[in-house]
């Protein structure tokens, strides 16, 4: 099942209201410091979502979740100074998600 970029953009506004009715705190699209070496870069990371100010969440929409996926998950982590994450791709025939801890 492919998502159209249309559709991607829909769903994308769809989570903030879904978490917002249920109560739960995130912050939708964090601008994340990126240091290397001790020094702060330049460049800011935007994961999906911050939520409950612990847990790194990134969306996709793709046939099948891929390894740089799950990289970009765990760098998002590392630039958050974040235990936890979760990589969710709603592009399949049934909900897939993987959970990190680092």
């Amino acid at each position: 099942m492919d998502v159209t970029a249309t559709q991607r953009r829909a769903q994308e506004n769809l989570h903030p209201i879904e978490l917002t009715l249920r109560c739960i705190a995130f912050e939708h699209e964090p601008k994340l410091t990126i240091q290397f070496k001790g020094h702060e870069l330049k460049r800011h990371y935007y994961p999906d979502f911050r939520v409950m100010d612990e847990i790194i969440v990134e969306l996709k929409a793709n046939r099948a979740l891929h390894p740089i996926d799950e990289a970009q998950t765990i760098n998002a982590m590392k630039c958050a100074h974040h235990e936890v994450g979760l990589l969710i791709n709603f592009g399949e025939l049934s909900l897939n998600w993987k959970r990190f801890v680092v």
